[in-house]
């Protein structure tokens, strides 16, 4: 696993000209919890924590991905999440003021309640809300929203389905503004699962139409900004929602998302004022370098880095020869040293398993000594490699490596350096892979295909 740098380039001057964010102030203690104060508005929630918001003013941004479609419940691209999140809402959502991302605020559902040991969350929805068309919120596009993501239709990729299946027993709409949900257990998974952005709630009436293809090319949401026409493969123009449920919000009164994947011309859309932000993981445009030689051409731009949790991982079709043994799988395992990609890629990070790579929550070090793939004698690792291929392929045939490639993103490059690495990794135990470039769009699983 490896842990990816954000960069962010900022533009102050023209920052602060043009975008509506809350002025610094001394921070003052709230006696009252966010969610209490956002159910009073966001005047009052900003003012419990020193901000003074200004009303007004367009928000130019840069997005580094292309868009293939506009379902966020169909993908994992961040380019589609940043798209068309302005457009929607979840049930509630963490505080924009907790950096732990712990404290629950109201959106699209105004209260709930925990009961049966934390086995049912019921939420009681905000009332008069209405979707971008002009037709009334209600329980029923939440359970739609839930139950589709769920058990999608024939066709659909749905990647979060696995999460709400393990945590989800069924939903109940007692009335138009009460949503029930089951859990399988007692989880304290269950109540965040609806705070996570990707979780956005979809408009029944209209996808239920065309439950496959209806929202890859439309974006009807409940959220604080709606299309101000549609939108084309360069940029995204987004409009204030008049009718937004939650009053005073929001503050600005225009977006522009405009789609840029060529990182030079990212770079001059910065350094000319064309953008004036971007938020650009190493993978899809600025990488470390390139970010470092345009802050030095201007010195008003600041390139500020921070940690994140992204994962570097190898997937591998384990319904098909030869990887549906896991002595294969453990052979792959061994041979790649997980240290290598960042030592030669340009990615920094650490090794580790699970979500958390490092801190209190991380396996410690002696603990994943042992285990295949993570030893620190790697000449034994490569010795018992080549001892599983060869009681592999004495028991089922030797393996045709040249039939077998791995694909990588030609439009995320740091997918294809650590292909590189892992292909020149491989070699020691004899295993010789192509490489198979291609956009992340064609990849087969992005379609449901194998």
């Amino acid at each position: 696993m490896v842990s990816r740098r954000v960069f962010r380039l900022l533009w102050w001057v023209g920052l602060i000209a043009m975008v509506a964010l809350p002025l610094a102030a001394t921070a003052q203690p709230a006696t009252k919890s966010d969610a209490e104060l956002i159910r009073e508005g966001p005047a009052a929630l900003a003012a419990a924590h020193g901000d003074k918001p200004r009303y007004g003013g367009k928000f130019i941004s840069a997005g580094n991905e292309v868009i293939p479609l506009f379902d966020m419940h169909q993908t994992s691209f961040g380019g589609v999440y940043a798209a068309t999140a302005p457009a929607y809402n979840c049930l509630i959502r963490t505080s924009p003021y907790d950096p732990m991302a712990l404290d629950i605020v109201p959106e699209l559902a105004d209260s709930w309640d925990i009961s049966d040991g934390g086995q049912t969350v019921t939420f009681h929805l905000h009332k008069g809300v209405k979707w971008h068309d002009g037709m009334p919120f209600s329980s029923a596009d939440v359970q739609y929203t839930i139950e589709r993501i769920m058990n999608p239709p024939q066709g659909m990729v749905s990647p979060r389905g696995p999460v709400f299946k393990a945590l989800v027993e069924r939903v109940e709409t007692p009335d138009a503004d009460t949503v029930v949900v089951h859990g399988k257990g007692p989880s304290s998974m269950l109540l965040s699962l609806f705070a996570n952005g990707w979780n956005m709630i979809i408009p029944k009436h209209i996808s239920e139409k065309d439950p496959v293809h209806a929202l890859k090319t439309t974006v009807i949401g409940t959220g604080p900004f709606k299309l101000k026409e549609p939108p084309t493969s360069t940029l995204w123009k987004y409009e204030r929602n008049p009718d937004y449920f939650k009053a005073g919000l929001p503050y600005l009164d225009e977006m522009e998302i405009h789609i840029i994947t060529d990182p030079q011309a990212m770079a001059a859309a910065v350094l000319s004022k064309r953008v004036f932000w971007t938020d650009a993981f190493p993978h899809p445009s600025l990488d470390q370098d390139l970010g470092k030689s345009t802050v030095k051409q201007n010195p008003n731009l600041v390139l500020s880095n921070a940690a994140a949790i992204s994962i570097a991982h190898l997937t591998m079709q384990t319904e098909k020869a030869p990887f549906d043994d896991v002595r294969v799988r453990q052979a792959i395992s061994e041979a790649i040293r997980r240290e290598a990609l960042a030592e030669l890629g340009k990615q920094t990070g650490v090794v580790g398993t699970g979500t958390y790579p490092a801190g209190p929550w991380a396996m410690p070090r002696e603990m994943r000594e042992p285990l295949i793939g993570y030893g620190s004698d790697m000449p034994k690792r490569i010795a018992h490699a080549k001892e599983l291929l060869a009681a592999y392929e004495k028991e089922k045939g030797k393996i045709d490596w040249s039939k077998i490639k791995i694909q990588c993103s030609t439009n995320l490059p740091v997918t294809c350096e650590n292909a590189q690495i892992i292909q020149q990794l491989l070699k020691k135990i004899s295993v010789n892979v192509d490489l198979d470039p291609m956009l992340l769009a064609q990849h087969p699983w992005q379609r449901g295909l194998w």
